[in-house]
């Protein structure tokens, strides 16, 4: 029996502290076009199990030991690739999947997060990654 569980959500929250969003905005040389599509194919790569095209791994952010997660940071936004152990009903497998946040320079707006966390096997996320 497959198990899937789909976390879709778009969140517009204030809760996200300032360390988690190293993208140093003031220095933004792209259009927020760029950034969306930038943001888009990072996105879009992590749901088809590959690497960020545009943002690179976070310095400022150590990763968690918890399966997987890493952080990453484009222009304009900060990327999560939530990937972790879990169990659903019985079945072991892993969380897995893109979380962005995108920010303002205003600070007086709050950050607008996205994700597309779901369920997967240990087969299903082989599957995934191609291996």
């Amino acid at each position: 029996m497959k198990i899937i569980l789909i976390i879709t959500t778009f969140l517009f929250l204030g809760c996200t502290d300032s360390a988690h969003l190293k993208h140093k905005e003031e220095n933004t040389t792209s259009s927020p076009e760029q950034i969306q599509a930038h943001a888009k194919a990072d996105f879009d790569a992590i749901l088809a199990g590959k690497k960020p095209i545009y943002a690179i791994p976070d310095k400022d952010k150590s990763d968690f030991a918890d399966g997987g997660t890493t952080f990453y940071v484009g222009e304009g936004y900060a990327l999560t690739l939530m990937s972790r152990l879990t169990q659903e009903k019985g079945v072991n497998g892993y969380t897995y999947g893109p979380i962005l946040t995108f920010t303002s320079p205003d600070k007086s707006i709050k950050p607008k997060e996205m994700s597309s966390v779901r369920f997967y096997t240990l087969e299903e996320l082989k599957k995934l990654r191609g291996r």
